[in-house]
């Protein structure tokens, strides 16, 4: 039988600390990788946007809005119950001054915040564009004056995979403004 000795012994200690410290190291090295850089991917990452158009089919105004999402990320995208939200507002010919900010005015509901948008949708692919399409009638708001324009705000409404109850969604922006012109398309 081979006696330890106090230098072997401090010997053995010593390749114990050195593995120990190069298995964190690695451990370390591959959660750091998952975390900020592969992880990145997992993030739910989408390009929303709105394309507006004035329709005259009967004797009403509409707005046709054509809403385009592309999911950028490399996780699905689980939409919400409703996916989008919007808001229709008004710029008043009294009261623009030139060289100011606009003043929209919002419009109430129920024509302010109704969207039937990505209904056949629950989640969206990774890579994969998914186009939409509703019409807005724009109410008769009783001025004196036809508006000098209407915006057209969305927002579109992910779920996020979080046990967090204040972190349950994603919202993404979008907005168009529409300038009446003097003859809008006709549809039949």
């Amino acid at each position: 039988m081979v006696a330890l000795t106090l230098g072997d012994a401090g010997t053995v200690v010593q390749i114990i600390g050195t593995s120990v410290q190069a298995i964190a190291l690695l451990v370390a090295g591959v959660w750091a990788y998952y975390r900020f850089a592969k992880g990145r991917g997992f993030f739910a990452r989408a390009d929303f946007s709105i394309e507006l158009r004035r329709v005259r089919p009967g004797e009403r105004d509409l707005i046709q809005v054509e809403a385009v999402v592309k999911n950028a990320g490399g996780s699905e995208l689980l939409l919400a119950n409703p996916a989008v939200i919007q808001r229709l507002s008004f710029l008043p010919a009294s009261g623009a001054v030139l060289g100011s900010p606009p003043n929209w005015h919002q419009v109430p509901p129920p024509d302010g915040h109704a969207a039937e948008l990505f209904t056949g949708h629950r989640m969206i692919e990774p890579a994969e564009t998914v186009r939409d399409e509703t019409l807005i009638p724009l109410p008769n708001l009783g001025l004196a004056a036809q508006p000098l324009a209407w915006r057209v705000g969305m927002e579109l409404q992910v779920r996020r995979r979080s046990l967090r109850p204040s972190r349950r969604y994603v919202v993404w922006h979008a907005a168009a403004i529409l300038v009446p012109g003097p003859d809008p398309d006709t549809k039949d």
